[in-house]
């Protein structure tokens, strides 16, 4: 039983587990924020001397420099080797803990799960690791896979312009976090928005402490010092879903539980591994990728034409314009901070956010530095914002709907697809129901030719393959039609060819390599005895093994017919009456000659 639990956990993670930057990627990318914005900070004169900070942090933060880490960290919360910094918030927010508070109370008590997490994924860093195992992980935190499966708020939502993904915000839930008892109900509502709202409303927020901490800064102290520590909290909580923003895998993901189960995972990963090309605000255009790719520098050699061009920064470029995004954010609780208590005509955030949700996104963006780093989501419309830099054509083109996405999604998802065949001889006739399950792409090739474009070029994708199959069919026995029944259960590789004349059109070579178990039910059978009387008798069924291998063409995306940008109610008629894909498959049995059938296929859902 405890078999079969780990196997069915193990296909849950591997279907639908798609965080962003691993655990350890996270941690980096916090730590090295929180050093570059307390040195911008010293530098800009915002302390009146090198020596206030460390004083101000601990009293603040209760966070303590450590020469040995060459960063700070938080004294409450860090047991013995366990330290805990910025940046270890970070990792553990939303992917370890859904709720800021529960995240510092658990940290505080030693045994928890938190701090077990904090201890593996150190051991996995010790080996150059970016994240632990995801079972290791399960086998101490199962609210680890749970958050997995539930919270939608670590994606772009695809296809939504940035403006409208920023008109989510909702100030009246924001405000209910000024009572902690409210934070449950508020994270868990925070869980179904996208990733550049849930980093906005949390930022926000934290925003909001740091501003009443700099309102008690002269008469109450010890308040103060309190306000400011959440404040910190907060966006250590907030900036996990600021750094998720960026990762390649995570714009392009349909948020939604059917989804996560049928193709955010797979999608996920292709993108993460291919990468995207993408723009901000800044005007900057460059190609994101994901996970596990953090300080990558993609043979960066290879683009030099001189040895002594060749230099490396502790960061790749990428790597720095996400540190700059959460530099940005942290520095903006300082700013808060310090005009609350220095202006007494400063304006609180929460009277400055504009009631109107059309007006809510632009405001976001020229209020917070970070946002202008970000990846700009696809299908925005690049007309309503101004670039310092940049070329607008680049720009436009790197911020449309991804080409053949709708595709991609067909060949690496999850997908249930229905075929409907006929087998006929002399004797019998068969009608085949199929119902197969495709569990994606587990090896592929995905190729542009010199003009970075898909004409003339050549895509193949293999995958994994379960079906059964319902068989009804009759015989002639002795001259008496006789109702016949078996299925088939059989299982193997799905494999893909695509050959592109285009850039949206293609030839697809498609067909299974399988392998199962024909079950014959019993049947009657009909003879004449001596005295010409006919008898039935019940002939029982037999097991057979089967081999079925099968090849077929995919028409549709050749002669213009795109269905896989249509719904389902509109996609599975259109393919009944217009058969896009067909197959000729063969079925080899030891004990009979091997029959050959045609097969239209219909996807119903990936």
């Amino acid at each position: 039983m405890k078999l079969i639990i780990k196997i069915l956990t193990l296909i849950l993670i591997i279907t639908t587990t798609s965080y962003s930057w691993d655990y350890n990627e996270h941690k980096e990318l916090g730590d090295a924020a929180f050093l570059k914005i307390l040195k911008k900070l010293i530098d800009s004169g915002y302390f009146k001397n090198q020596s206030i900070a460390p004083v101000f942090l601990e009293n603040y933060f209760e966070m303590k420099y450590d020469s040995q880490l060459k960063n700070y960290y938080f004294l409450n919360l860090s047991h013995e080797d366990n330290i805990i910094t910025y940046g270890t918030l970070n990792a553990l927010s939303g992917d370890h803990s859904d709720n800021p508070l529960n995240m510092n109370e658990f940290l505080r008590y030693r045994s928890s799960v938190l701090n077990r997490i904090v201890k593996l994924q150190s051991e996995y860093s010790s080996k150059y690791e970016t994240g632990a195992a995801n079972m290791d992980v399960l086998s101490k935190d199962f609210k680890y896979l749970l958050l997995a499966l539930t919270d939608m708020s670590h994606f772009h939502d695809y296809g939504t312009p940035l403006l409208k993904q920023l008109s989510e915000f909702s100030k009246k839930l924001i405000l209910k976090l000024q009572r902690p008892f409210s934070a449950d109900t508020v994270m868990s509502e925070l869980k179904y928005t996208n990733s550049i709202n849930k980093y906005v409303s949390l930022h926000t927020f934290a925003i909001s402490l740091a501003e009443k901490a700099g309102a008690n800064f002269s008469k109450e102290p010890e308040k103060s010092r309190e306000f400011m520590y959440y404040a910190i909290i907060f966006n250590s909580f907030a900036d996990h879903f600021l750094e998720d923003i960026f990762p390649s895998g995570h714009m392009v993901v349909n948020r939604s539980l059917l989804s996560g189960a049928i193709n955010n995972r797979a999608l996920h990963d292709f993108y993460n591994e291919e990468g995207v090309n993408v723009a901000n605000l800044r005007g900057e255009t460059w190609k994101q990728y994901g996970d596990g790719s953090l300080n990558s520098r993609f043979s960066y050699w290879k683009t030099k034409a001189n040895y002594s061009d060749i230099t490396y920064t502790p960061n790749s470029e990428d790597t720095e314009r996400i540190i700059d995004a959460v530099s940005e954010s942290i520095g903006d609780i300082f700013s808060a901070f310090q005009s609350a208590s220095e202006d007494v005509n400063h304006k609180l955030i929460f009277d400055r956010i504009p009631d109107d949700e059309t007006l809510v996104g632009k405001f976001f963006i020229s209020e917070y530095k970070s946002l202008s780093y970000i990846p700009i989501p696809f299908n925005t419309d690049v007309a309503d914002f101004k670039f310092p830099i940049g070329n607008l054509d680049e720009i436009k083109k790197n911020t449309q709907l991804i080409p053949n996405w709708s595709f991609v999604r067909s060949r690496v998802a999850n997908s249930i697809s229905l075929g409907l065949g006929i087998i006929s001889d002399d004797i019998q006739k068969w009608h085949e129901y199929d119902l197969r399950l495709s569990f994606g792409s587990a090896f592929y090739s995905y190729n542009y030719n010199f003009d970075r474009t898909k004409a003339w070029t050549v895509d193949y994708w293999f995958g994994t393959t379960v079906s059964f199959s319902l068989l009804k069919g009759f015989a002639s026995l002795n001259g008496v039609d006789v109702d016949l029944w078996a299925h088939i259960l059989k299982g193997g590789i799905a494999y893909n060819y695509d050959i592109w004349i285009s850039e949206s059109r293609f030839l697809g070579i498609y067909g299974y390599i399988e392998a199962g178990w024909l079950r014959f039910h019993s049947f009657p059978n009909l003879q004449i005895n001596e005295m010409g009387q006919y008898i039935r008798t019940e002939v029982p069924g037999e097991n057979q093994f089967l081999f079925s291998p099968s090849i077929g063409l995919q028409l549709g995306s050749l002669i213009g017919i795109n269905y896989y940008e249509w719904p389902v109610w509109l996609r599975v008629p259109i393919q009944f009456l217009l058969p896009l894909k067909f197959r000729y498959s063969a079925k080899i049995r030891t004990v009979s000659s091997p029959e050959y059938q045609w097969i239209v296929e219909l996807d119903l859902v990936f």
